[in-house]
């Protein structure tokens, strides 16, 4: 069930916070009974628990929420993912504008985007996986390889979705032997693995397992694998993965083209937003990880001063974020939000065609 389904008070932190209690007490956060058995006695009303499907090392960022009360630690997680959305605005600010000129601009365009609002009031924890990726490439800037290895891992809590962000880091680290970010990358993963460790040494291959027994796939998310078997036949789950291997073969070619020129402040905009419409999985919560792709755009369209594309993204982004918000209110299912990244993608591609490929450096 997803936030708009359940008890007013109740939403995706539920997930996270009963993990995090049964893995602090030796237990198996991926068990749907005893998940129940936490969840019920907190106020969840449904007659199925909500499951955590995020991979063991993502509980070591939960597990302190778990040493909280349900209502208490709702509102620290509240303001922990507040905090790493904020942090990641100001940081693409910082990226694709630095002059005090569009300050407002930026944040403007941040809280005016739907799922901006929508991530809060889901409790979910995509803000982390922004804050991974800028944190990323802001640190990179400040030639702080090891801690910008180490920051990334935060976009691993869901892999799925920015399957070709990841592929562009290892493909770029190791073509410029940047091995202290691997260093980082590796150290970390391996100590966020290890905390769950402590308590449940069981804990990956329960994770395997109910993957494998009670896949999320279940769920028809957003994304044009979930079209496909919606076209082709629902019970066909392999088709969810098809755009992405189409993602991947396309972004070798890419990669290939672009390899020598490679910067990520200009290029990390084109592979986020193919990630996300290519992902296998995804809810519309999720495309906040977008917020780059859009402010990058808006500093591109401010750049080259040419009116009639700066009010034709005005007003695309006002009437794409006005429909979000009415569809959003009028209790649209999830499947419904599938058109949002590709149209996206249309809308900013046919916004920028023409113009000099990257932001200008200063």
């Amino acid at each position: 069930m997803k936030p708009d389904q359940v008890s007013a008070h109740m939403n995706d932190f539920i997930e996270y916070w009963s993990a995090a209690r049964l893995t602090l007490d030796g237990k198996n956060p991926y068990s749907p009974e005893l998940m129940f058995e936490i969840q019920k006695p907190a106020g969840w009303l449904e007659d199925r628990p909500l499951m955590m499907w995020n991979p063991p090392w993502a509980l070591t960022l939960v597990l302190p929420f778990g040493l909280l009360n349900y209502p208490i630690g709702q509102v620290f997680w509240l303001i922990f993912n507040l905090a790493a959305l904020l942090i990641s605005i100001d940081i693409c600010w910082r990226l694709y504008s630095g002059g005090e000129g569009a300050f407002l601009l930026v944040w403007m365009l941040a809280f005016m985007f739907f799922p901006f609002l929508f991530v809060l009031r889901s409790g979910q924890i995509t803000p982390l996986i922004m804050l991974g990726v800028t944190g990323f490439v802001f640190l990179l800037n400040k030639d702080r390889e090891k801690l910008a290895g180490s920051v990334v891992v935060l976009a691993s809590l869901k892999p799925h979705l920015l399957f070709l962000f990841w592929v562009a880091v290892v493909f770029w680290a190791v073509d410029r032997k940047r091995w202290r970010i691997i260093i980082g990358l590796v150290g970390t993963f391996l100590f966020c693995s290890a905390v769950p460790l402590v308590f449940n040494p069981l804990i990956l291959s329960q994770f395997l397992e109910s993957v494998a027994k009670d896949s999320p796939l279940y769920w028809m998310t957003p994304t044009l694998g979930a079209l496909l078997r919606r076209l082709f036949g629902v019970e066909k789950s392999w088709m969810q993965f098809i755009p992405s291997l189409l993602g991947l073969l396309w972004f070798i070619v890419y990669w290939i083209q672009n390899r020598t020129s490679w910067n990520w402040q200009n290029h990390l905009p084109t592979v986020l937003l193919s990630s996300v419409v290519l992902s296998s999985y995804g809810w519309s919560f999720d495309l906040v990880v977008l917020l780059p792709v859009i402010i990058f755009t808006a500093m591109r369209l401010r750049e080259c001063q040419q009116k009639f594309r700066i009010t034709a993204g005005l007003v695309l982004y006002v009437l794409l974020n006005g429909i979000l918000f009415f569809m959003n209110n009028q209790g649209a299912n999830e499947f419904a939000f599938v058109w949002v990244s590709p149209v996206i993608l249309v809308c900013i591609a046919t916004l920028l065609r023409g113009l000099s490929p990257g932001i200008q450096q200063s």
